[in-house]
């Protein structure tokens, strides 16, 4: 049995909060707690001045192979970010880094996100992707992060339950599938897409929805493609036009883990979220099958 460190940050002050930010580690130290914190305060000047986010001083360790909670660990928080931005923004949409690995699981490529939502309204072109600036300075936060502890962090991919046959309402059968046993894998690289994303409210996902934090899922539903009205509504509310709650409600389907980077320069996501009073929230980190 091997254990892995689970860190949680905390996104609270903007409208639909809190949010949660996961995070895992083989052993976490306090040098990678002042990571996470450095991470976020690197962003700092993108984010609203509505935001503060506070990294866990202590916080969970799971089996890997079945996400069972095994333990606690206990470090020292270090000190909250607060976003420095005074400008208008939008509180479902923002922006991800995405954490590689070089690992398949599963037979999928085990890779993670962190959404930073709620994103400065000044840090998207009129066409709702993010100006270079901001991918710059998402790019360095990153760059930064990796460079505390580039080993000791972790992607999961979680435990995936074995599925029996079944036929679906068109009588199409569908193979069994077998289960697999979740891993952590270390992240040895990032990327950061253009496209921003699209977090909607709790209210948009089906009751019984709600997802453990920096988890993955076990049988991901596919990812929506359905993101030319989400597109609309971020270019609308960062052109000033209509308000964020008209945003969130831009699309109500609901996907666990769902992403779509399309030309459209708008990702809508889903991934442990939570707006209005729930225990996950946007800030998250998560892949199309795993998450860290």
């Amino acid at each position: 049995m091997v254990d892995i460190s689970r860190v949680r940050a905390t996104w609270t002050g903007f409208p639909g909060a809190p949010g949660v930010s996961t995070f895992y580690f083989a052993s976490v130290t306090d040098a990678d707690l002042n990571g996470i914190a450095g991470f976020f305060n690197n962003l700092a000047s993108r984010l609203p001045g509505d935001v503060h986010i506070q990294v866990a001083g202590d916080g969970d360790t799971l089996d890997e192979a079945t996400g069972t909670l095994t333990g606690s660990w206990t470090g020292t928080a270090p000190g909250p970010t607060v976003g420095a931005d005074g400008g208008g923004y939008s509180a479902p949409s923002g922006a991800t880094v995405r954490w590689l690995t070089t690992f398949i699981h599963g037979g999928h490529r085990v890779n993670g996100r962190t959404f930073i939502v709620p994103f400065s309204g000044g840090s998207f072109a009129t066409d709702g992707t993010l100006i270079p600036a901001a991918i710059t300075q998402l790019q360095g936060a990153a760059a930064a992060f990796l460079a505390v502890a580039p080993a000791n962090f972790q992607v999961w991919s979680r435990p995936r339950d074995a599925t029996p046959a079944w036929t679906d309402v068109h009588g199409v059968t569908h193979a069994a599938r077998a289960g697999v046993a979740g891993q952590a894998f270390s992240d040895s690289a990032f990327s950061v897409p253009e496209q921003a994303v699209l977090l909607p409210p709790r209210a948009d996902r089906p009751c019984g929805g709600n997802l453990p934090p920096g988890a993955g899922v076990r049988g991901t539903p596919k990812a929506s493609n359905r993101t030319a009205s989400a597109a609309s509504a971020l270019r609308n509310v960062v052109g000033g036009g209509e308000k964020a709650a008209r945003t969130q409600r831009a699309n109500s389907r609901w996907s666990s883990i769902a992403s779509a980077e399309t030309g459209n320069g708008i990702m809508r996501t889903i991934a442990d979220v939570t707006f209005g009073g729930g225990s996950n929230a946007s800030g998250r980190t998560s892949n199309s099958d795993s998450m860290s």
